[in-house]
């Protein structure tokens, strides 16, 4: 928040319902969905939006059902929920015939599949400006997900970061400057490969094999480069 308050954007932070100091015990994407809505709707079309996780499916249905929303940052963002929740059942040895009593209840009770909250499938009708932060070491929600997700939105960048895991990315400095510098940015070209190449946590490496997709991240996040870079253009 502080970085783009500091740069003149308002920021609005809130709980989900039954998340944090929301109240209610049961919640679901749809309720995730439904108080994004309610909150752009209150305060007017967003400039964009920063969705961790589970935040990120329910984005993409707000962004699919007209919500105005200028911009998109999905970290850790499943593809398919029901493939996360499907892991999930299996961390905790969940027999699959409970879980499919439970997603059956869950689909009455909502009047949703959870096949129709796939990211993949509603970005087909998206071309909002979206980038994708995503570690290779995340052992919630897999790399290849985030990969799956630039593979089928409309000018997507994905950015990996190596090291930090499912939560830690929120608080890296690098990924924080990476998605400020996004969601203050022009317009974004279309990347040569929806997959950038990996970058170490905080202070990354350099990316082999460049292309236009790595060009945002050798930039972002190697803070030595641009003192050179500038030191050449004051020189």
């Amino acid at each position: 928040m502080e970085p783009l308050v500091a740069r003149g954007l308002s920021v609005v932070a809130f709980d989900a319902p039954g998340h944090g100091a929301s109240e209610g015990r049961r919640t679901s994407l749809l309720e995730f969905y439904e108080a994004l809505r309610v909150l752009v709707d209150t305060l007017g079309a967003g400039h964009g939006v920063v969705a961790h996780s589970l935040g990120a499916p329910a984005t993409a249905l707000a962004l699919q059902r007209g919500v105005a929303l200028g911009r998109a940052v999905f970290v850790a963002a499943p593809a398919n929920p029901a493939d996360w929740t499907r892991r999930f059942a299996s961390r905790f040895r969940i027999a699959p015939r409970l879980l499919a009593t439970m997603q059956a209840q869950s689909e009455r009770r909502l009047g949703f599949r959870w096949e129709d909250l796939k990211v993949t499938t509603l970005a087909r009708d998206l071309a909002t400006p979206l980038l994708i932060v995503h570690d290779e070491d995340d052992a919630d929600v897999p790399w290849s997900d985030g990969a799956l997700i630039a593979d089928a939105w409309s000018g997507a960048r994905l950015l990996t970061t190596r090291g930090l895991g499912h939560r830690q990315i929120l608080r890296d400095p690098g990924v924080v400057e990476a998605v400020t510098a996004f969601l203050l940015g022009g317009p974004l070209g279309k990347p040569e490969s929806a997959a950038a190449q990996p970058v170490e946590a905080g202070v990354p490496g350099t990316a082999s094999s460049p292309s236009a997709s790595a060009e945002l991240e050798r930039y972002l996040f190697q803070r030595d480069s641009r003192r050179e870079r500038r030191a050449v253009l004051d020189r």
